[in-house]
């Protein structure tokens, strides 16, 4: 089946930036395709916490969302045993498409923070990087089992500082890089914005290449030259196991 058959679930990613030019928040605009939902049907879904590392949660009314009829009312419910699935219902059945706006801030930690899971977003040396799974709520699967979406990634970086880069699991931003794949693939992803260094380098990418390395800041030289030994491992582990590269099919290391 044709990737242009299946509905879009787009995000657009809007870092924001302090006085100093440090990335300080994400703003994400989640764009839903005509979902036709019922009303008291669950829209959107997150973990408040996975092993000891809390995420955003998004208490109260962080997230809006609007259809074509205008507000689209939300209501919380914590569900599981332990209470620490969240989802936001429907208080009324949706009209074409859905808009979902909300604002991810970093995690602050400290030395006094306890090891866990890196799935947190966090600041680093004026950038911003963590994954979906700590700050992006997405369409439950139960709701259509196995429904595969159009997942588009964009980032609007209009107002970002001059050199500021932009980058998703399946790609370097700011233009939109589309895969075919379950909502729970924009939680199993990495989100990285600001001063991004790579390798290869900036000059030398490929807009939807198969591999990067990236980090902020100067780390040592030999944590810098992991990212072309890694590539050969990469390169020779693919030919092996006969798993061949391509945009669509990207190994990308944070």
């Amino acid at each position: 089946m044709s990737s242009n058959s299946h509905q879009f679930l787009r995000l657009t990613i809007t870092p924001r930036f302090d006085e100093h030019g440090s990335a300080s928040a994400f703003v994400v605009l989640m764009d839903i395709e005509s979902p036709s939902l019922e009303t008291d049907t669950p829209l959107l879904e997150l973990f408040t916490q996975l092993g000891n590392v809390p995420t955003q949660g998004y208490n109260g009314d962080a997230i809006q969302a609007s259809d074509t009829s205008g507000t689209l009312p939300l209501y919380i419910q914590d569900m599981g045993a332990d209470g620490k699935l969240r989802r936001w219902l429907l208080t009324r059945a949706t009209k074409g498409d859905i808009a979902v706006r909300y604002c991810a801030l970093p995690r602050i930690v400290d030395e006094k923070t306890p090891p866990g899971p890196r799935i947190d977003l966090r600041l680093d040396q004026g950038g911003l990087q963590g994954g979906g799974y700590s700050f992006i709520p997405v369409p439950p699967e139960n709701n259509q089992p196995g429904k595969m979406y159009r997942l588009i990634v964009q980032w609007d970086l209009t107002q970002a500082p001059a050199g500021t880069r932009a980058v998703w699991t399946f790609g370097e931003g700011p233009a939109p890089v589309e895969k075919l794949g379950s909502a729970s693939l924009l939680n199993r992803s990495q989100y990285m914005a600001g001063p991004v260094r790579s390798y290869p380098p900036a000059s030398q990418f490929r807009a939807n290449d198969y591999y990067g390395f990236y980090w902020f800041g100067d780390p040592p030289n030999v944590i810098t030259k992991l990212g072309q030994v890694n590539e050969k491992l990469f390169e020779n582990m693919s030919k092996f196991f006969h798993d061949t590269l391509s945009p669509s099919n990207p190994y990308r290391i944070f």
